[in-house]
This record gives C-alpha cells, structure tokens and sequence, in this order.
C-alpha cells in the first residue's frame, strides 16, 4: 500500500506460517521473516517500540492534527486510530502504520474527548478522513 509518507505493507500477522512475509521464502522454526532488512520491516509493522518511532519518523515529528513540532518528549505521542480497547500494545497488528497518528498532547487529548461520543458518528468522521482501518468490522459500510 502506499499513503502521503511512501510505501508500507498492510498485514494481517496472519500470513503463511514457517513463510517470510516480504518475500515468502521458507523460515525455520517461528521466525516470520528470511533476513536481517525483513525482520527490521516485520517489528516496524508489529512492535510498538519500532512501530511508534516509524510513525513519529513519517510524519516528521509534526503533528497530524495541527502544525506543531513535536521533537520534545513530552510533547509527541503517537495515536491508534482504530483504538486498542485493552488490547497489549508491545505486539499487536494495530500497530500498523496505516493505523498509527503522530500528535501533540493537545491534539491526542482531543481524540480521546472524542472516543467518548457514540460510536457510529465517530466511525462515520474517521471514514470520511480516511482514518479508519477496517470500517467492514465496526459494522459502518
């Protein structure tokens, strides 16, 4: 897939077991990946750690939201769109790029405020931004 930042890959952490998922060749053991540069896009898709450094790397530490620069620690948070709903955050498939929003803390405040009203007007606006994931599973079509 391709968005404003280059290219990624969408993925479920579902494909081919004992398989690459950039290549497809054949792994040993549990590995979802055949080489060094495959392992590093496999954590950048899964692991929060690289995941949320990526986001905050394509969005040139700007806020997603409004203008501000948001190279100061306490300043940067990266958002999941599709929210985690107690979900672990270290390995999960939410941590997709397509998935994640670089913010300020003013701006990630506010996405909270607005997780808060009912459900179908909030999956209706991130439709219509193009900022929801899998619009099929939360019911909106």
């Amino acid at each position: 897939m391709e968005d404003r930042f280059g290219e990624y890959y969408s993925l479920t952490g579902l494909e081919a077991p004992r398989h690459c998922f950039w290549c497809g060749a054949e792994v040993d053991g549990r590995r979802r990946y055949c080489c060094e540069e495959h392992h590093e896009l496999y954590l950048k898709h899964f692991r929060w750690p690289e995941a949320s450094e990526w986001c905050l790397e394509r969005y040139d530490f700007k806020c997603g939201d409004c203008p501000s620069d948001i190279r100061k620690m306490f300043a940067r948070r990266v958002h999941h769109i599709e929210p985690l709903n107690g979900e672990l955050r270290l390995w999960n498939i939410k941590n997709r790029p397509e998935n994640l929003i670089a913010l300020c803390a003013s701006c990630h405040g506010k996405r909270h405020a607005k997780l808060k009203e009912p459900a179908p007007a909030r999956l209706e606006r991130e439709i219509a931004r193009g900022q929801l994931v899998f619009p099929e599973l939360a019911g909106v079509r």
